[in-house]
């Protein structure tokens, strides 16, 4: 599926199918991106927007987030 999109769409995936590796090649392809996340999963609030959503860092492991891998992104 990504080998298809473009720069100018919005790739959609649903719960389950999230991983940095994804979220990374998406990127690479300038393509905008929406995912959900299982419960279980806990992202911090980075950046708090007006309609109560929020910005957060995806790390490619947890012991990256230790080490605020999020500078160099």
């Amino acid at each position: 599926m990504l080998r298809s999109v473009t720069e100018e769409m919005l790739l959609m995936w649903d719960r389950g199918l999230h991983s940095y590796a994804m979220v990374e090649a998406t990127f690479s392809k300038g393509c905008d991106y929406l995912g959900r996340i299982p419960s279980k999963v806990k992202f911090t609030n980075e950046t708090q927007e007006a309609d109560g959503s929020y910005w957060s860092w995806i790390y490619p492991s947890g012991k990256l987030i230790k080490k605020d891998f999020s500078q160099y992104s």
